[in-house]
């Protein structure tokens, strides 16, 4: 496959799926999650490049199917939210180990050969840092942490750590052939709230631009400090929370699809 990569525009690799060489790629021995040491042999451009596996707009017109197998979504970054094949349940990925998150709201080590309609991971490395304690409600977080990260034309991770007085996660249910529109699936949704909770909340905030691309705001998942519970994050209070923030400048994208058309659904 061939990639090509600028800095802050979107880049496309078509024919990720169906051709022998990415099919020999899949059969080869990589490890099953990316680690601290991987990241330090990349290169800067490499560790400021926010990669993705399919599109925002992939999930929206229900293209569920995952291509892109996450033993080589972990070769781009050791950090990030997603999704699974079939859209079965959330991942998150904190510390270089991807977790699975089924509708049962449990954290479980992803199958390296299992593939995923939507991911978006990038090596975390803290450029800045800021307080997010005792702040009610969602929009007081955003409202923070726009404070702290004020250009909105580039991407930015986030990784707030600390108690959480209030945490409402989700998961999705597994979806079948043919697939329903995506709202329906998120009618379907299996929440729960936490309180007075320790994790960690992480994700990124897309700039408006690239809102076709990923989700267009912010998007964090939420995983508690025994790795009991996770989940995608609908609401959030904080207590106590310290952010590290790690501002990116590179967008790279495997397009879902074979060379001819996408899957159809």
């Amino acid at each position: 496959m061939k990639r090509y990569s600028m800095p802050m525009m979107v880049v496309a690799v078509l024919g990720a799926c169906g051709h022998p060489e990415a099919e020999a790629e899949a059969e080869a021995d990589v490890e099953e999650t990316a680690t601290v040491e991987q990241g330090l042999h990349r290169s800067p451009k490499e560790r400021d490049t926010v990669y993705q596996a399919g599109t925002f707009d992939d999930l929206a017109t229900s293209h569920f199917t995952g291509e892109v197998p996450y033993r080589e979504i972990v070769k781009h970054g050791d950090f990030g939210v997603g999704t699974m094949s079939h859209v079965d349940g959330e991942m998150i990925a904190l510390d270089g180990v991807f977790y699975s998150i089924r509708d049962d709201l449990v954290p479980r080590r992803v199958d390296p050969k299992t593939p995923a309609p939507f991911a978006q991971v990038t090596y975390f490395s803290a450029d800045s840092r800021g307080d997010l304690s005792s702040l009610s409600g969602f929009a007081a977080v955003q409202t923070a942490l726009t404070g702290l990260a004020p250009d909105l034309r580039t991407f930015y991770a986030f990784k707030a750590e600390g108690t959480f007085t209030s945490i409402t996660v989700r998961s999705i249910r597994r979806q079948e052939e043919p697939y329903p529109p995506i709202g329906d699936v998120v009618a379907t949704q299996v929440t729960r709230v936490l309180t007075n909770v320790r994790g960690t909340m992480l994700g990124f905030r897309t700039p408006p631009w690239a809102g076709a691309t990923a989700f267009a705001g912010y998007h964090f998942h939420f995983i508690t400090a025994d790795r009991k519970v996770a989940g995608h994050v609908l609401d959030v209070s904080t207590g106590r929370v310290k952010v590290e923030i790690d501002d990116k400048h590179a967008l790279s994208i495997d397009l879902l699809g074979k060379d001819d058309d996408h899957r159809k659904h």
